[in-house]
Parts: structure tokens; C-alpha cells; sequence
């Protein structure tokens, strides 16, 4: 995705966390009004696994001194669907290891 195409879906999920949901779809969700968003920095895997000239690289850029796991994308998810961020709405949650301090 590009960085153009993940900033509308960014404004996209503000303008509706501003809206009230439509009835209908609450089937869907459990908490209707709610919209939140995630940014992933570089995650193991795909280009990382093969390149290790790569993961030196990018754990040298971030902060943490690593890149990201599977592990530390679903901590975060759990947060954000746990019952204590019920009203956390339009923001994004960035999982970066702090890459873009």
C-alpha cells in the first residue's frame, strides 16, 4: 500500500469514528462506534527472512534495536480490542519499534 492510499484509509476511519454507526451493521461489531487503525513497521519475515544484511539494517533504525515479530502485532491488537479501550475511536496505533521517532 501506498503511503497516499494508507492516509485516506486513515482519514476514511477518522470520518467515520465521527459518525455514528448505522444501525444495521451492529451485528457486526461489537462496539458500533469504534474505528481504530494500525501501522506496522518492518515485521519478520517475507524480505527479512532471506536478508540479513536487511534485518541488521532495519533493527539498526529503530529504537528497540530490533524489528517486529508476529508476537508484538497481536499484544496490540489484544489491547485494542480489550474492554479497557472502549474509548479509544479514530486514532491509529503505530507497531514500529518506534522506527519513525
Amino acid at each position: 500500500m501506498t503511503a497516499l492510499k494508507a492516509e485516506i484509509w486513515l482519514g476514511v476511519m477518522r470520518e467515520r469514528a465521527r459518525v455514528p454507526a448505522n444501525p444495521r451493521i451492529r451485528l457486526l461489531a461489537r462496539d458500533e462506534t469504534s474505528r481504530r487503525a494500525m501501522a506496522l513497521g518492518w515485521l519478520s519475515g517475507g524480505l527479512l527472512r532471506s536478508n540479513e544484511s536487511l534485518q541488521k539494517h532495519i533493527a539498526s533504525l529503530t529504537p528497540l534495536g530490533r524489528y517486529g515479530v508476529a508476537e508484538d502485532v497481536a499484544g496490540a491488537i489484544s489491547a485494542l480490542v480489550s474492554e479497557g479501550n472502549r474509548f479509544v475511536t479514530g486514532q491509529r496505533i503505530e507497531v514500529s519499534g518506534g522506527i519513525h521517532l
